[in-house]
């Protein structure tokens, strides 16, 4: 498992979605980081949130729709 995380340069805290490696994780990925292209958010995939404190705290979202609703209104 790894985890989806989009961050807002301007805003403290990121969101996280946990998914499977593999096409859906990429696919996502390559989806939202065109879709916030020139914006102050960055997409990163992670494998562990404890070692990535510089985007916490984080919001664990249950659902891609969810996710990709909540990156594109932060």
């Amino acid at each position: 498992m790894c985890y989806l995380i989009v961050k807002d340069f301007n805003k403290k805290g990121s969101i996280a979605i946990e998914l499977k490696e593999g096409k859906e994780v990429a696919g996502l990925s390559k989806f939202l980081s065109a879709r916030l292209e020139n914006t102050s958010k960055q997409v990163v995939t992670i494998s562990d949130l404890e070692n990535w404190r510089e985007y916490a705290p984080f919001s664990l979202v249950a659902s891609v729709g969810e996710f990709i609703d909540k990156a594109e209104k932060m």
